[in-house]
């Protein structure tokens, strides 16, 4: 069980509060996700619509694979938040090595889909891109207190 930092522990039931809001905390983060991602989704249809309409398809076709990327890396960092604060120290290598995987995996599926696909490469930016304001908004609005 991971001590929380932000209580006296010599308080009685320290520890135990400390994992109550530890698990509050997480339901937030989750539900932020969840928010976010329909967030992201509304930026990635207003952004492949303006290019739609100002350079044609294949930009609209290259914001899209980029915003679907973006999402599925938003979704990957709320998980291992999550999975973060809930285990503590204990699995800590095992979190840090997912982690590291998923960078990895994530460079690895950018270079594959710009070698296979063949996107444009500013609107495959600005899709991926478009979850970054989300990210930014839900730590300012959660941690910004």
């Amino acid at each position: 069980m991971t001590t929380n930092l932000h209580s006296n522990a010599l308080e009685p039931d320290a520890d135990n509060r400390g994992a109550v809001d530890l698990r509050a905390t997480v339901a937030a983060i989750q539900q932020d996700s969840r928010k976010g991602l329909l967030w992201n989704v509304v930026l990635l249809v207003a952004a492949a619509t303006i290019l739609f309409f100002n350079s044609g398809g294949y930009a609209a076709y290259s914001v899209a694979l980029g915003g679907i990327l973006g999402s599925a890396n938003l979704l990957a960092i709320s998980w291992l938040t999550s999975r973060i604060l809930t285990q503590g120290n204990e699995g800590m290598g095992s979190t840090m090595a997912l982690v590291g995987a998923k960078f990895v995996a994530l460079i690895g599926v950018v270079g594959a889909i710009v070698l296979l696909l063949k996107p444009a490469l500013l609107p495959f930016l600005i899709g991926f891109s478009t979850s970054l304001p989300i990210i930014i908004g839900i730590c300012v609005l959660r941690f910004g207190r």
